[in-house]
C-alpha cells in the first residue's frame, strides 16, 4: 500500500508495508503527514479551514473513502492506556458473546440472580416505609458489572503503575488475542517509539509485530528520530523512509546492494549481515546535509544514495585514504 500525500505542493510518495519505519530529522514533516493520514481515517468532521486537508490524501493514487482504514495514533503513556481499556471492553465482549448461551454460564448466571433477588428482598423490606415502591434490576445489567471492572496485574498494580513497556506489552498481546475476530484494515502508527521504549525492547516489540502481521490485517508505523534505533533487514527494508531535506524510500535490497557494491569508493566487500547492520545505522543520514558521523561505512553509503537525490554531505572523521578523498571529491 501506498500513501500519497500532498503536502505543502510537495507529492510524497510513502510505503505502507506490514512493518514501517519512518527516520530522519525532519520530525515536522513526520509530524505533518501523520495528522493528515490520521484525521482524513478518523470520525471527526473536518472544520471549514481544515477542508484542503481531505484533498491531501490518496492511497495507491485513488482516492478512497474514509472508513477505508481504521487509523490510531500511538504517541505516548496516556494513548497506551485508553487504547487497553477499550480493548478490554472488546475482548470481555468477545468472550460474554461466546459463553452467554453455554449451559454452565446460565447455571451461574442463575445462581448470581437468586443472590442478588434475596439481597433486593430485604432493601425492600428497608424502604417499604418510603411508599408503594420497591428497586429492582435487570439480569443484563450483570454484564456491564464485568465491563466497568478494573483491569489489574496479578500482583496488584493498577496499569498506571506500570512502565511504557509493560503497557505497550499488554497492548500488543490484546491485538494479537482479537485478530482472527476483526477484519478490518487496521494502521498503528507508534509515534517517537524510540522516547517510549529502549532499542532492545523496540527489536523485541518488532519480532512481535511482525509475527502478528502474517495472519492479520494490521500494519504497523513506527516514527523514529534519534539515529540509532532503526532495524533494516531484508523484510522491511522497502518499507524504511527517511525524512530529511528529501523525503526518500530505501529500494529492494539486491538493487541497493549492488548500487554499493558498484560505487563505494574502497572496493569494501560486506557480507548481507554487515551490510544490513551499514544501513540501520546510515539510513536516518541519507539526504541529511548537515551531519557529520563518525563510523566508517555507514557514512559513505548514506552519502552514496544521497547524491542520487542531489543531497552532498560533509566529511567523516577516522575514515581510511579512498573514504577521505570520496568525501571531498
Amino acid at each position: 500500500m501506498i500513501l500519497n500525500v500532498n503536502n505543502k505542493g510537495q507529492q510524497i510518495d510513502i510505503p505502507i508495508g506490514k512493518i514501517s519505519q519512518w527516520c530522519g530529522f525532519d520530525v515536522q514533516q513526520k509530524r505533518k503527514i501523520i495528522e493528515i493520514f490520521c484525521k482524513y481515517f478518523s470520525t471527526y468532521k473536518y472544520q471549514e479551514y481544515e477542508l484542503s486537508l481531505q484533498e491531501k490524501l490518496k492511497i495507491d493514487g485513488e482516492n478512497v473513502g474514509r472508513k477505508y482504514l481504521e487509523v490510531h495514533r500511538i504517541k505516548d503513556r496516556e494513548t497506551l492506556l485508553e487504547l487497553i481499556a477499550n480493548t478490554k471492553i472488546g475482548l470481555i465482549n468477545k468472550i460474554i458473546k461466546s459463553k452467554v448461551d453455554s449451559f454452565e454460564a446460565i447455571y451461574q448466571l442463575d445462581e448470581i440472580d437468586t443472590s442478588l433477588l434475596s439481597i433486593y428482598e430485604i432493601i425492600n423490606e428497608q424502604i417499604s416505609g418510603l411508599g408503594d415502591v420497591i428497586i429492582e434490576y435487570e439480569r443484563e445489567s450483570l454484564w456491564s458489572i464485568v465491563q466497568k471492572s478494573i483491569l489489574k496485574t496479578k500482583d496488584g498494580r493498577l496499569l498506571e503503575e506500570l512502565s511504557t513497556w509493560e503497557l505497550m506489552k499488554i497492548y500488543v498481546n490484546s491485538l494479537d488475542n482479537i485478530k482472527n475476530e476483526d477484519f478490518n484494515k487496521k494502521v498503528l502508527i507508534f509515534e517517537n517509539i524510540d522516547h517510549m521504549i529502549s532499542k532492545e525492547h523496540y527489536e523485541e516489540l518488532l519480532n512481535k509485530c511482525e509475527e502478528m502481521t502474517e495472519d492479520t490485517n494490521i500494519r504497523f508505523v513506527f516514527t523514529i528520530s534519534l539515529p540509532d534505533y532503526i532495524v533494516v533487514n531484508e523484510s522491511n527494508i522497502e518499507d524504511v523512509t527517511i525524512f530529511n531535506e528529501i523525503v526518500f524510500s530505501l529500494p529492494e535490497m539486491n538493487h541497493l546492494s549492488d548500487f554499493i557494491a558498484l560505487n563505494y569508493p574502497n572496493n569494501i566487500k560486506m557480507n548481507m549481515a554487515e551490510l544490513l547492520s551499514a544501513l540501520s545505522k546510515s539510513a536516518p543520514y541519507i539526504n541529511y546535509s548537515n551531519g557529520v558521523i563518525t563510523s566508517l561505512s555507514e557514512p559513505i553509503i548514506a552519502r552514496l544514495i544521497s547524491e542520487t537525490n542531489a543531497v552532498t554531505q560533509r566529511a567523516v572523521k577516522h575514515a581510511s585514504k579512498p573514504e577521505i578523498a570520496y568525501f571531498f571529491a
